[in-house]
């Protein structure tokens, strides 16, 4: 998909956004940071909305990844796999939390904001879809739809991984998050 020089440079655009925010991306700062010319960067990348776009991509498609599970597991396991996997990447790469959380950022790019809202809207289905399960399986409870489910458990993971960012990632982002289902299923189940 992307060419080792392409990554290297969606690798570095996302240090200096989770280093400078996202003024301080520029070709400029980028051709300096990978030690290459801006020309070399307009080779691989037409713009930086580009490189935006590659990265919030590879993201997409690492976050669709994240919907495979194993057909055994049932709907609480199902939720907590979606999550451990994404958990785990930010807890990996915590870089990667100063881009995909800052989609107030992109609000006046309109494919930004589009691939943004179709990530988020990809996640809240698929989690949406498994709070239903679990809701006609009576694992769940049914009196609160699965649409303000999804919202609460997708809003609190949110803010605890921007929590967690703001703290400079000190915490294991695994640990608290377990902790944020544990509470959540005890919350709505049956």
């Amino acid at each position: 998909m992307f060419s080792d020089r392409q990554i290297e440079i969606l690798t570095a655009s996302v240090e200096i956004i989770a280093s400078k925010g996202i003024q301080g991306l520029t070709i400029k700062n980028l051709s300096k940071e990978i030690g290459i010319s801006e020309a070399a960067i307009y080779r691989h990348f037409d713009s930086k909305t580009n490189i935006l776009l590659a990265i919030l991509k590879s993201f997409e498609q690492e976050s669709i990844n994240f919907f495979k599970t194993d057909s055994e597991m049932n709907p609480k396991e199902k939720i907590v796999d979606f999550f451990s996997k994404m958990l785990t990447v930010f807890q990996q790469r915590p870089s990667i939390v100063a881009v995909i959380f800052s989609e107030e950022i992109f609000q006046n790019d309109e494919k930004l904001t589009g691939l943004v809202n179709t990530i988020m809207k990809n996640n809240q289905e698929y989690i949406d879809n498994i709070i239903k399960e679990g809701q006609t399986n009576k694992l769940f409870r049914d009196d609160i739809s699965s649409e303000y489910l999804t919202f609460y458990i997708s809003g609190a993971m949110r803010l605890l991984v921007k929590d967690w960012r703001n703290n400079k990632s000190k915490d294991n982002l695994l640990l608290r998050g377990e902790d944020l289902l544990i509470n959540f299923f005890d919350l709505i189940k049956q």
